[in-house]
């Protein structure tokens, strides 16, 4: 659920809702995937106690996926900003252009 609500924001749809079957089919796309999602949710609904068993490989791989992509974007942005080395490559490109006067 929680990857799920990430992907509703990440697509601009407002709050995220309540109800998971909306959650799903408007953020799942592959029919496979969605096929064994609604196979969990009916075996849980139906209190078939499943919390040790084999791993769904549709579900794991999207899991894994998602988590991967969403840290790959989080280390993105926490990598610090260039603008200090643009900001001297501009500064030293100024100084050659105006015959070595500093701008700084």
């Amino acid at each position: 659920r929680p990857l799920l609500a990430i992907r509703w924001i990440e697509q601009g749809r407002g709050p995220v809702p309540i109800e998971f079957k909306r959650l799903v089919m408007a953020t799942i796309d592959d029919v496979k995937l969605r096929r064994a999602i609604d196979e969990l949710v009916d075996a849980k609904s139906k209190g078939e106690e499943i919390d040790y068993g084999p791993t769904i490989p549709a579900i794991s791989d999207f899991v894994n996926c998602e988590i991967s992509r969403l840290q790959t974007a989080a280390e993105m942005r926490a990598a610090p900003p260039m603008t200090i080395d643009l900001n001297e490559f501009f500064r030293e490109t100024l100084d050659l252009a105006w015959d070595g006067r500093k701008f700084t």
